[in-house]
């Protein structure tokens, strides 16, 4: 009972600030919070982002979260889709009482990336989607598909349909490949 006691205490004190993952290069809190409505009202700056290297430039941003609103500060698309991604993890995390704020971020790496062999080890199309999705959310910008190795060829060939054959497949998920249209969509 004590150890629960103190796991809430704990998660109480915790700032869903200390929560973001992965980590800003800074973050200043501020006092007061945004109303919902602060939160639906964002604001896009185009400029450039002090301090970032010049090869993530690009995907660099700073978030300001204020009771009249948000801005968001980036270079271009890339550092508003991370800015947008870091306070959609604000507001999950806060439960909707997003406290003000001033984040500055770019990402370590240029490449941030998840490799799933689906040759061998074959995913439904809606896990492929979970995927990346979780990755979107953990702000990794590289998603490299195997698609081909002697346990199977996974991806549709109009040209060649043997290879879509059960006997061309070796032992793991015999026969299971994704059409063209799945590919596309992916």
């Amino acid at each position: 009972m004590f150890a629960a006691a103190a796991l809430a205490c704990a998660a109480v004190a915790a700032s869903p600030l200390n929560e973001l993952v992965p980590a800003p290069r800074s973050v200043v809190e501020r006092n007061g919070e945004a109303p919902q409505s602060a939160i639906a009202k964002v604001r896009v700056v185009r400029a450039a982002v002090p301090g970032a290297p010049a090869d993530v430039a690009d995907e660099a941003y700073s978030l300001e979260v204020a009771p009249g609103g948000v801005t968001i500060t980036a270079p271009g698309e890339k550092g508003e889709r991370w800015a947008r991604v870091t306070l959609d993890q604000l507001v999950r995390l806060s439960g909707g009482k997003v406290k003000c704020c001033a984040i500055v971020d770019w990402p370590r790496f240029r490449w941030r990336g998840f490799m799933h062999d689906s040759a061998r080890n074959y995913l439904e199309l809606r896990h492929v989607k979970a995927v990346i999705d979780f990755m979107h959310d953990y702000k990794m910008n590289l998603f490299h598909w195997h698609l081909t190795e002697y346990y199977g060829w996974r991806l549709e060939s109009k040209r060649f349909p043997e290879l879509q054959k059960p006997e061309s497949f070796y032992i793991r998920d015999v026969g299971r490949f994704y059409t063209q249209e799945e590919f596309k969509e992916i």
